[in-house]
């Protein structure tokens, strides 16, 4: 790999223009110099369209649609399709880059050519972009995806285009699950690598699309299922694997609540409030 090759960032978009410019400007602030935007348009009714026409003038920007909605799938199947970049990565409409994400991506992709995707963590931001926390610190070692729940891919996940098209490709019907799905499909293809590094600001608001985490269990279990099939696995063992890891974790995470001193305070002052108010209750009657 070149220095420099083209870098495809990936935006599939629906009603995200309030969010829209904070993404692409993000990508127009990078360090790395040679890149270009590839925005499908799912059919939006907001103001996106008048976020696009500020962008017109820039033929590093291209801005396609979907005549009518088709769902997170289609967009981002549509997107790897219209991609010319050698290296891809997705940025979702209501997130944002840090300056140096594909500098230091593109470094590490040309030291590792067998590798299909590098993966970084990420810094969870207020609706405002606001620092709220840094995700956690992962295992650096190779990640398995499919078997190991607690090896979850996070943004900025970037790959290699000629991965990618050896794949049978997203599942275009996909409403949610997508990139588990992308995930899955690369790892058939190569490695999945973690750098720890801060590359991706992920803002946290009521409309994102993986909020719905009961919607998305039923899609999950078909990215899954699919990947099982793909690999000759029996899919009622990896889908049980998979979410015996993922409650397993909720459980860990519910105990240490337990035990912390925050929830230990809270508990004794709701207990005096109610002792309180029964009190003034009593009184009263």
């Amino acid at each position: 790999m070149e220095r420099y090759c083209l870098f495809s960032i990936l935006v599939a978009n629906y009603n995200n223009g309030c969010f829209l410019s904070e993404a692409i400007e993000s990508v127009k602030a990078q360090t790395y110099p040679l890149w270009e935007v590839i925005i499908v348009d799912d059919a939006s009714t907001d103001n996106s369209i008048e976020v696009y026409k500020h962008y017109a003038e820039d033929n590093r920007i291209k801005i396609y649609y979907n005549e009518k909605n088709q769902g997170c799938g289609y967009s981002k199947r549509r997107c790897i399709e219209l991609a010319s970049g050698e290296l891809c990565a997705f940025l979702d409409p209501d997130d944002a880059l840090t300056f140096d994400a594909l500098d230091i991506m593109e470094q590490e992709h040309r030291k590792r050519p067998n590798v299909a995707l590098i993966c970084s963590r990420q810094i969870f931001c207020d609706k405002n972009l606001k620092r709220l926390r840094d995700s956690e610190i992962r295992d650096k070692s190779k990640l398995n995806y499919l078997t190991d729940r607690l090896h979850a891919v996070e943004a900025f996940a970037t790959f290699k285009k000629q991965m990618y098209v050896k794949s049978s490709g997203i599942n275009s019907k996909l409403k949610r699950a997508v990139d588990q799905d992308l995930f899955y499909l690369l790892e058939e293809q190569g490695d999945i690598i973690f750098i720890d590094n801060l590359l991706y600001n992920y803002r946290l608001h009521v409309d994102n699309l993986s909020i719905g985490h009961y919607k998305a269990l039923y899609w999950q279990v078909l990215a899954l299922q699919s990947a099982a099939e793909r690999r000759g696995l029996d899919p009622e063992i990896i889908v049980g694997k998979h979410f015996s890891q993922m409650f397993k974790r909720y459980d860990q995470r519910y105990e240490t609540l337990l035990h912390s001193p925050y929830y230990r305070l809270g508990y004794y002052v709701f207990y005096l409030f109610s002792y309180i108010k029964k009190k003034l209750i009593g009184k009263n009657t």
